[in-house]
């Protein structure tokens, strides 16, 4: 944990969402003009003009997808396993993870026990990432699915919620 403290200590970090809204939007280059670009699950870049081309770190909370794409991970330089609750033993040792007592904690003030690997990285950055700024773009919080077809068992209503209650993250 120390390792991604130090290296994202006082960035400009940008978490990117998989809303299929995304698309179409032209937004590559403000996502790139980031000092740290941060991808979930199977948001790999394919739209450059829309979602940018660089990764900076990639966050997995379903062991299944990390074990899927390791090895198309290789050269990322952070990768993230944030969902203690799905642990797996296959999860490479060069992942960072989050501990259970943070995570025990966001679920709680959450208020359900299935959150999105979105929710759950924007959380671990807000409280254990020093950075300068914090910024997100391509969550509407399952308004219009992902953009690779996905949408999950999550609650958008009460993710937007939380997230919005953290004041120093910037939704674009």
């Amino acid at each position: 944990m120390n390792r991604i403290r130090d290296l994202y200590r006082d960035k400009t970090i940008i978490i990117i969402g998989n809303a299929s809204s995304l698309i179409g939007k032209g937004k590559g280059r403000i996502i790139e003009s980031y000092d740290i670009i941060v991808r979930l699950n199977k948001g790999w870049p394919k739209y450059p003009e829309d979602l940018g081309i660089r990764t900076d770190a990639w966050s997995f909370s379903c062991s299944c997808l990390c074990d899927k794409f390791c090895h198309e991970l290789a050269d990322t330089p952070i990768k993230l396993f944030l969902n203690p609750r799905l642990y797996s033993p296959n999860i490479p040792k060069d992942f960072i993870q989050n501990d259970m007592e943070s995570y025990r904690e966001f679920i709680k003030q959450l208020g359900y026990r299935r959150p999105s690997t979105g929710c759950i990285t924007i959380d671990f950055f807000s409280r254990h990432i020093p950075y300068k700024s914090l910024s997100i773009i391509g969550f509407d919080f399952f308004k219009s699915g992902t953009w690779y077809g996905g949408k999950g068992p999550h609650q958008g209503g009460l993710e937007e919620a939380y997230i919005r209650k953290i004041p120093e993250i910037e939704i674009l």
